[in-house]
């Protein structure tokens, strides 16, 4: 591997001087600049940008079989955190507190019971679009993470109607 000194990390990186990230740094380069500059690094063998599931300081990106990483948990952690609040929100807004949450129409209940229904029918949805953190499925619940949004947009208008 070559080592090359005599550019900036970021300029070194982007014209794919390294064959990874390693032979790449230099001990003078800013350490945060290293950590976001490392994804667009060149890989010579790939021929595509980013690292390799070998060449990340990491290590391998793949879950075990039976493993969940840490970031997916996370996202999946504040997803349902979420939930909690806007439901706690819902409820305290449009739901009677002084007689455990009662409805005062049905209709009320069912528009809540649906709209809580639907958000975690997406948060599973979302979970296993991210779980093998495959860039495609990733991208694509990043793309459509609107919807949850949606959801509870409709549940607020419908449960308006019915006040």
């Amino acid at each position: 591997m070559e080592r090359c000194e005599t550019r900036s990390l970021p300029s070194r990186l982007l014209r794919g001087d390294c064959d990874d990230l390693q032979s790449c740094y230099s001990p003078g380069a800013e350490a945060g600049v290293a950590g976001s500059w490392a994804l667009m690094c060149q890989q010579k063998t790939t021929g595509r940008r980013g690292l390799s599931k070998e060449a990340s300081p990491l290590g391998p990106v793949a879950p075990a079989a039976g493993s969940v990483l840490p970031d997916v948990a996370a996202i999946v952690v504040f997803y349902l955190l979420h939930t909690v609040l806007m439901a706690y929100v819902l409820l305290s807004v449009f739901f009677d507190a002084k007689n455990g949450f009662q409805a005062e129409k049905p209709a009320q209940a069912a528009i809540f019971i649906v709209a809580i229904v639907a958000v975690l029918g997406q948060i599973v949805w979302h979970w296993r679009l991210i779980r093998r953190r495959e860039r495609a499925e990733c991208f694509h619940a990043f793309t459509q993470n609107h919807w949850l949004g949606l959801t509870w947009f409709v549940a607020v208008c419908l449960l308006c109607v019915f006040v």
